[in-house]
């Protein structure tokens, strides 16, 4: 009996450790390879899973014996292409090609250069990467990052869509498609506009036949294209801009019907308004980033329209939008399409999200590990406070999840005005004590269940 239970045990105990480590951050993930055999195994196949390879002409080889050895290999690689020349990017595809075959079944995310500035001899190359991807069969996820620093040449461009017709529904398997234009700031300023409009712009939906169970669309800095020809099984649409230079910041028309859209992440620039009202009838997910590398505040405040179906709203501030003293550099200028004007609520959320469950207003991972930033505690609250939970809200009875930041002192300063009066005393800010924070959520977000909510209700200080 006792035999049954310990074999029983041996066997369940890899899901367990496999359950444990996938709610650990990866920095606690490298400490349990220490452990036992078991857990060293578990950890490192959650390592592999979460980070990603950049495969180079150097260290490819290396890289594939060193993980033939081991029996193991990433699920997420790069294969980096960056500054060599056509006969250079050949020959390596070429080497790489035979060992990819090998090991096309552990791959499930690629990300690949996708050299363009070639001469009208080249165009071998794109379609040679082409082929190279069609190895990987078990690829759901896939993103290309266009290359070129010179004029286009058109008959390379012409064979290219050309080759993207004959591969029609060739990549079945990738449910997930990105497009990332990097080095946008680095172009040709004399070339640039004539080169990404003229070119890239038609060149874009070429690539969506390609994947008949597309799902997922995320485009970079990429210009602006005829959103119509958007795939029809598409149900999440990503848009981000990092970069104040991109070509064009305006994002065209979208269907005017878009029964399967469901999902949208945007960062908040001059088309954001466009883009949510447009798919607010049907929208159940939307992500929202400010940033400061986009100019995120706006001359008329933006109308936040009326989202029936809404069920999560996510809000991401960049950190870059606070100076260093924490006050925000520009205005987030948006309102709420229903105002009660008679009793002065600012929202209600019943009537301008009737169905939501989830709300997150948070501040982005900071990129570098300088502390630009003043990390002065109500630097956040000012946000959430002023459009999320503001005083004269009407309480929210369907939300269950809340990822806001609470206070973790006495009390706080916000900001209540975005730019001083000039006077020698300055108003900007004013002090709040933590436990009318907390009160102002508990009153607002009634059904949301937190130990912490109603702690900090508790110690109510005595003026």
């Amino acid at each position: 009996m006792e035999t049954s239970i310990n074999q029983n045990l041996v066997v369940t105990l890899p899901e367990i450790v496999a359950n444990i480590l996938s709610y650990l951050p990866t920095s606690d993930i490298m400490k349990c390879t220490k452990v036992n055999r078991t857990w060293e195994g578990e950890a490192r196949t959650h390592i592999l899973a979460r980070n990603s390879v950049q495969l180079q002409v150097r260290n490819f080889k290396k890289y594939f014996k060193t993980m033939r050895l081991r029996r193991s290999y990433h699920k997420n690689i790069y294969i980096y292409l960056h500054c060599m020349t056509p006969h250079e990017i050949s020959n390596y595809l070429e080497k790489l090609a035979p060992r990819l075959s090998r090991n096309w079944e552990k791959v499930t995310r690629l990300k690949i250069d996708f050299p363009m500035d070639l001469p009208s001899d080249s165009i071998s190359i794109p379609i040679r990467i082409l082929e190279t991807l069609k190895i990987m069969k078990n690829v759901k996820s896939l993103e290309i990052r266009p290359i070129f620093r010179k004029l286009w040449n058109e008959l390379n461009v012409h064979k290219l869509k050309e080759h993207l017709a004959q591969n029609s529904r060739a990549f079945r398997h990738v449910t997930k498609f990105g497009i990332w234009l990097t080095d946008v700031a680095d172009y040709d300023e004399d070339h640039r506009e004539p080169n990404m409009q003229d070119l890239l712009e038609p060149l874009i939906p070429h690539f969506f036949p390609l994947f008949p169970n597309l799902k997922i669309l995320k485009l970079t800095d990429t210009p602006g294209f005829d959103m119509f020809q958007l795939p029809r099984k598409l149900n999440k649409l990503i848009i981000r801009r990092t970069d104040r230079t991109s070509i064009n910041l305006m994002t065209p028309c979208l269907p005017l019907k878009p029964v399967t859209l469901t999902r949208l992440e945007v960062t908040m620039q001059d088309a954001c308004p466009y883009i949510v009202t447009q798919l607010a009838p049907h929208l159940e997910h939307l992500c929202i980033h400010a940033e400061l590398s986009v100019d995120s505040s706006f001359d008329d405040p933006w109308i936040f329209p009326v989202m029936p179906k809404l069920k999560v709203l996510e809000f991401w501030i960049s950190p870059e939008l606070y100076s260093i003293w924490g006050s925000m550099c520009v205005n987030l200028n948006f309102k709420y399409a229903i105002v009660d004007k008679s009793t002065g609520e600012k929202l209600i959320y019943a009537q301008q999200f009737p169905l939501l469950e989830s709300l997150t207003v948070r501040m982005e991972p900071e990129k570098s590990s300088e502390k630009v930033v003043c990390a002065l505690p109500g630097r956040m609250f000012d946000v959430v406070y002023r459009h999320f939970i503001p005083r004269n809200t009407a309480p929210c009875k369907t939300l269950k999840y809340l990822d806001i930041p609470f206070p973790t002192e006495d009390k706080f300063r916000v900001s209540i005005w975005w730019k001083c009066s000039g006077t020698k005393r300055c108003h900007c800010c004013e002090w709040m004590y933590a436990w009318e924070y907390f009160d102002v959520v508990a009153r607002t977000f009634p059904n949301f269940d937190s130990p912490l909510v109603e702690e900090g209700r508790k110690n109510r200080l005595m003026d």
